[in-house]
């Protein structure tokens, strides 16, 4: 971890918080039964790049519940669950990591992280039950973004515009290849969470 000596400069509508683009691979859909395998962090500059002078946060998570596995999820990231089991980080020391490496960001007193993702949705369920509501309402701001609704908002205004579609279809692997963006792991929290952070990034762009 990277301790940050002044406050990480954000975009001045975010009033102080930082923009963080997350991304996570797991067991499973379901947030009950299924563990988080990896979690990805990567910190915003005011231009929507990954900031140069902090290194992401991305762990590897030992899962909790190895015995209920969905195996289509697993066939879709490529992961050995073995190797997991015996590499992984405890859930519970990852999560005091993620409040140390948040702190370090020097933000505000009161000031949170606001969320970039693809479905964040989706990640949050699982956060939550990684983290506990208590640690998501201490680190996580209310407000957040979406990749995919703010395609599909685009996407809705194209169609009322009678005008082409930005991106026909939603899935991050079609998203990239529409804009552009080399996601050279797809299906890796990090690189998706990179990839993510750069495709809304150049949609916001076309937005103008």
């Amino acid at each position: 971890m990277v301790a940050i000596d002044s406050p990480v400069p954000s975009m001045r509508h975010l009033n102080g918080s930082v923009l963080l683009s997350t991304d996570i691979e797991t067991t499973g859909l379901d947030p009950d039964c299924n563990d988080i395998l990896q979690v990805a962090f990567v910190v915003s500059n005011n231009y929507l790049e990954p900031h140069r002078a902090i290194p992401p946060f991305y762990l590897k998570l030992r899962p909790s519940s190895p015995h209920i596995i969905d195996a289509k999820a697993m066939q879709i990231n490529s992961l050995s669950i073995e190797d997991y089991l015996k590499f992984g980080i405890d859930p519970y020391d990852a999560a005091e990591t993620l409040v140390r490496w948040i702190g370090s960001l020097g933000l505000a007193p009161g000031k949170k992280v606001q969320l970039l993702g693809h479905n964040v949705h989706f990640d949050m369920s699982f956060m939550t039950k990684w983290l506990g509501l208590e640690t998501v309402n201490l680190l996580f701001d209310y407000h957040y973004r979406d990749l995919a609704s703010a395609l599909l908002y685009l996407n809705d205004r194209a169609c009322l515009r009678g005008i082409e579609y930005p991106v026909s279809k939603v899935s991050l692997a079609y998203i990239c290849k529409t804009l552009g963006v080399v996601n050279e792991q797809a299906h890796d929290a990090l690189h998706d969470a990179v990839a993510t952070l750069e495709c809304y990034r150049r949609l916001m762009g076309q937005a103008l």
